[in-house]
């Protein structure tokens, strides 16, 4: 049940992407608005979803997973909404401010659960879960309205512009290398967020009292094994935009992915040995090791995407939560058949794998791929108006850091980031201790919610793309619109949540599947602002941003953790 809402957002992540495209290719709108809107249905519907699941009738457990696969699935509208306006504002520096915000999020990212976790003193309570449900709500609310009101997809001015002036119009290849980049650079993000959540799985059946060779854990304990993840992932935010710019976004790519394959195949052994200290730090190496993931990736997605392909396209790269529905989907089976340790191994193997592939296929750019054909690359480098290969650019941290719409993106990313993180770590054990779930359906019916938000992601991107090709509304305009979407939608959502009467499981999860579900929005809202603010700094304004939206992350399940006391409690 668990892997259900994943699932969800993995699925209408295709119909968001492919609606921002088309709309913005027939210039229904502008990219500002569809990133917007899409960012909005990304964060207002998780939001009301996350409303309704609080008055979902407490022990109704097909009320509650409908909610929360609304929740998580809602989420697929920031994939065409902020997620890709890094890449608008500043396509020449998207991997450099993807790393900025990235590492702000991330902070976020350690805090929701803690906040959690302060919040649920009894973890079983129904109530102090409605508290956390509110205050998620609540967040998604306020950070998209701030990225509705502030924040642009304009390309910056100190985006350092092409001497190329109108290029050539060029027929559009329609299949090529540009697809399998975007499809490895899914893959890294998949298997990246499946080895970020599958503890959130495992850890429910390392506690359980009736397994032999469990661990006898607290909630406050086990939110420190949650966000341990995050606290290695925040260091290398900032930093990671130089990192990118000097050894090139596909060896840190792949760095990544083999460090975390690595120690995924060891977390088992060392949980055993070690306990809880020895499995905290494994999690933080595997956390440093992903500090430069959103920066590398958004570099290659500013490098390899043309314009008008980005919504569709770039939903199908942030659809990192097919990989968290898959997680989440599969968790329960391979625990109740396999043990808890072979998730783990599961994951190190395809990670391992994916290394070893796109070794040889993976390339920077088309510059430097020797697979891309000619018409191909002249293709891309029209529509991006670049002709050779750019020389290294100082990053202007002085302008990024006095641009008043940068901050309007960091606050959209972190807020979206207490909502995400909030979910992740703490709905498997809503499910299994509120709701009475047993894990195999745990993992089904969590996946629902992150399936919502991939499958929106698309008609977030194709409705994005399309408004902006017809000029319906601006770049601006278009993410603050999918935006809002992603975060009021979440917040409203939310709010309901918390009317839902305990134990009505389905309702509970439609909730969710709203809250998650409609965050979408941010695929084509505050994500894509980092590009169309500077895409010669996405990257850097990328990790700043993701290092505060982190920090967030890591307070939200703590304070969670420090609320629910009994997580059973109704």
């Amino acid at each position: 049940m668990s892997a259900l809402p994943y699932f969800v957002m993995y699925i209408l992540s295709f119909p968001c992407g492919f609606i921002s495209d088309y709309g913005l290719k027939n210039n229904w709108f502008s990219i500002n608005t569809c990133r917007k809107v899409s960012n909005s249905i990304g964060e207002y519907g998780p939001a009301l979803a996350l409303i309704a699941l609080c008055h979902a009738p407490a022990g109704d457990v097909t009320q509650a997973v409908g909610l929360l696969t609304l929740v998580v699935g809602l989420n697929a509208g920031h994939l065409s909404g902020f997620m890709l306006v890094h890449i608008d504002m500043a396509p020449n520096f998207a991997g450099t401010m993807m790393g900025i915000t990235t590492f702000f999020a991330n902070i976020v990212s350690i805090i929701a659960p803690l906040v959690a976790g302060i919040i649920l003193e009894d973890e079983y309570d129904f109530e102090q879960w409605r508290l956390v449900f509110y205050v998620t709500s609540g967040i998604y609310v306020v950070t998209n309205t701030i990225f509705i009101i502030f924040g642009t997809s304009a390309r910056q001015p100190w985006n350092e512009p092409s001497d190329a002036d109108d290029a050539e119009s060029r027929p559009d290849p329609k299949l090529g290398t540009r697809h399998v980049q975007v499809l490895f650079l899914f893959l890294a993000l998949a298997i990246c967020f499946s080895m970020r959540v599958n503890m959130s799985m495992a850890i429910v059946a390392m506690t359980e009292d009736d397994i032999d060779g469990s661990f006898d854990w607290s909630m406050q304990t086990q939110s420190y094994v949650l966000t341990s993840f995050l606290w290695g992932y925040i260091v290398l935010q900032i930093p990671s935009g130089a990192l990118e710019a000097r050894y090139g976004a596909k060896v840190l790519l792949m760095l990544c992915i083999f460090v975390n394959s690595g120690i995924s195949l060891t977390i088992p052994s060392v949980a055993h040995k070690a306990r809880w200290t020895g499995l905290c730090f494994c999690r933080v190496v595997q956390g440093l090791a992903q500090g430069c993931l959103f920066t590398s990736t958004h570099s290659l997605v500013s490098r390899w995407i043309p314009i008008h392909e980005m919504g569709v396209l770039g939903s199908v790269v942030y659809g990192t939560f097919l990989g968290t529905s898959m997680q989440l989907l599969v968790s329960g089976f391979i625990i109740q058949h396999f043990g808890w340790p072979t998730i783990f191994y599961v994951n190190g193997t395809c990670g391992t794998v994916w290394f070893v592939f796109y070794s040889y296929y993976g390339s920077d750019s088309p510059q430097k791929s020797n697979l891309i054909s000619t018409e191909e690359k002249q293709y891309i480098q029209a529509s991006m108006q670049i002709f050779e290969e750019s020389k290294l650019k100082n990053t202007p941290w002085k302008k990024i850091l006095t641009c008043c719409p940068f901050y309007a993106l960091l606050t959209s990313h972190c807020g979206h980031n207490w909502g995400f993180w909030t979910l992740i770590t703490e709905l498997p054990t809503y499910m299994n201790d509120v709701l009475g779930v047993h894990i195999t359906q745990n993992g089904l019916l969590l996946a629902i919610p992150y399936m919502t938000l991939y499958l929106l992601s698309f008609p977030f991107g194709f409705m994005t793309d399309l408004a902006m090709k017809h000029n319906w509304c601006s770049i601006s305009a278009c993410r603050k619109i999918c935006n809002s979407i992603g975060e009021f939608g979440p917040a409203i959502m939310l709010i309901v949540l918390c009317q839902v009467p305990a134990g009505h499981v389905t309702l509970t999860v439609a909730m969710l599947s709203g809250v998650v579900g409609l965050s979408a929005g941010h695929l084509t809202g505050i994500w894509l602002t980092h590009i169309d603010m500077t895409p010669n700094f996405a990257g850097s304004v990328m990790g700043i941003t993701n290092f505060f939206a982190n920090i967030t992350g890591i307070i939200a399940p703590l304070v969670a953790g420090a609320v629910i006391a009994d997580e059973v409690r109704h």
